[in-house]
This record gives structure tokens, sequence and C-alpha cells, in this order.
């Protein structure tokens, strides 16, 4: 096996993004690939990204310049595989991978010794792009649910609200640890504040999954209008749940300043999410359910 063209280590930081990109491109540019730059460094920055907000360990870059292919490889200490997600055409978060299979002649994922290593390649000469059956592709199975213990209900989640928060939030998060990373000195671990929020974002959206795929049997069932959805209350969901509310408002408020590049969420967004939120912090502690009231006009409290 030859000896990969370079390789670069990154801590899990912010700025570790744009430091891979530039990278990338200067590699290619030294080979005289500069026509492969804008997808090979779109492509990693979204790989790379997903490796400091995820694995949050070292990261290594590693591209091997070939004949006919260039393959960029980013490997980082954490086994758990990548998940392609389907959002819908528009989605502004959960499509990295989606966008780097299409960028890519070839895209994968596998575990090593130390965690894992995904991959992808650009073809040096161009080609008739293959059908998605034709590539390694990620993986899409889902994680199995948590074990339920006590549940909090959400009465009335509107749906099609729902889907739209969720993209909105995601798109949030994944900017704001970034724009909060960047200020960070490098041995600072900038995502542990993060952990919280994640991890109770994807419970709650696991949770709200799981009733849609019960209440719509079959591929091509439609999506109710509401849900009644049991989020199951597990270890400290109700603290890292207060922690995911109070880093959407953060961002928020960062997104009305012009700070982040996406803009602040609809009012009926704003609102959903701190319904979804609170209904579970009440009932955690021994609170009644309160059903989806609708959205607060604005300069009105937020539903409780």
């Amino acid at each position: 096996m030859s000896e990969p063209t370079a390789r670069l280590r990154v801590p899990p930081h912010g700025s570790s993004v744009a430091a891979t990109r530039s990278f990338v491109a200067e590699t290619l540019s030294a080979h005289g690939l500069s026509d492969l730059a804008d997808d090979a460094t779109l492509a990693v920055a979204e790989l790379v990204t997903n490796a400091v907000l995820h694995a949050r360990t070292e990261v290594e870059v590693v591209v091997d310049v070939e004949p006919t292919t260039v393959r960029v490889t980013v490997r980082d200490d954490d086994r758990t595989l990548p998940v392609l997600r389907d959002f819908g055409s528009e989605a502004t978060t959960g499509r990295g991978l989606a966008i780097v299979q299409a960028l890519a002649a070839d895209v994968g994922a596998l575990t090593t010794r130390r965690g894992k290593a995904v991959w992808f390649t650009l073809d040096r000469v161009p080609t008739q792009p293959g059908s998605p059956e034709d590539r390694t592709g990620l993986p899409t199975v889902p994680s199995p649910p948590a074990p339920r213990r006590s549940v909090a209900v959400l009465e009335d989640l509107p749906v099609a609200l729902w889907q739209e928060a969720r993209r909105h939030e995601e798109a949030a998060l994944r900017e704001l640890v970034l724009v909060r990373g960047d200020h960070l000195p490098e041995t600072v671990d900038a995502w542990a504040w993060f952990s919280d929020a994640t991890t109770a974002h994807a419970d709650l959206d696991a949770a709200v999954e799981h009733a849609l795929t019960a209440a719509r049997p079959g591929a091509d069932g439609d999506a109710p209008a509401t849900l009644r959805v049991e989020v199951p209350v597990t270890d400290d969901l109700a603290r890292r749940t207060a922690q995911l509310l109070s880093t959407l408002d953060e961002a928020e408020a960062l997104a009305a300043a012009g700070t982040m590049l996406m803009g602040p969420a609809r009012p009926e967004l704003v609102a959903l999410r701190t319904w979804r939120c609170d209904e579970v912090v009440t009932q955690a502690a021994g609170g009644a359910a309160t059903p989806w009231p609708g959205a607060a006009p604005r300069g009105t409290d937020r539903p409780r």
C-alpha cells in the first residue's frame, strides 16, 4: 500500500474545520488539481465538522492522490459510524453526509481499531456519475431506542411545525458550536457544554419519530396533523432539556443580532421548542401535561 500524499492532525476545535479546508486545497494545488478543490474542501469540511461535534477527539485528515482519483479520509477515535438522515429538500441541516455523497465519486465509512474512518473519492478525470446503488454509501439504520422508564407526554404536537423546528434547531446548534469554539483556546474542551443540548435534542426527536412511525404504518402513509408523543424520561433528561432550551435561546439571540449565518426562527418555532422543553422539565418534576396551545403572538408570554 502506498504512503499517503499528505496528512494533518487537528484538535477537536472549531478552528480545525478551516484548517483542514486550507490543508486539502493546498495539497490539491501542489499536485495541479485545483479544479477539484471546491468539491473536496466542501466535503472535508462536512466530515471534519461531524467529527468535531460528535467524536470530540483529535481528528486526522489524510489525502491520497492516485493516478485516477483523489481519496480524502477523516479519522477520529469514536467508533460510532455516521448515519445518513433524510430531512427533505428544504432542510438547513442534516444534509452534510448527503452533500458529500452528491459531490463524491464514492463514499464510505468503517470502524478501525481506535475509532472510525470516513472517506470519499473524487475522480481526476470526469466520469458518468454512478447511481446511489453503485456506491459504498453510509449506514442508514437508526440507533435503537433508549430503555423506557417514566414518560413525559407531549399532547397535540403539530407535526409539520415540529419538522420545520427540528431543521432550524439542528442548524442553530451546529453553527453555535462552531461560533463558540472559534473563540476558545485549543486546550479547552469546547464541546463539553454542547453534549447536554445535543443529546436532549436527539432524545426528544427520537420520541417524536417513534410516535410518527406508529401513527403512519407503511412507507406511503400520510403523516397526521398532530401527535401524542411519549418521551421517556431517562437519567437526567430534565436537566439536559433545560440546557437545550438555554442553548437554543443563546443561538436565537446571536441570530437576531446578525452574528450567525442563519437567520432567527419564526415565532411559531420558538414557541414550539419552548413548549416541548418546558413540558419535559415540568412533567419530570411531577407536573401535569399541557396540550400544545399554538404559537403565542409576539409580545406575549411563552406557552407553559
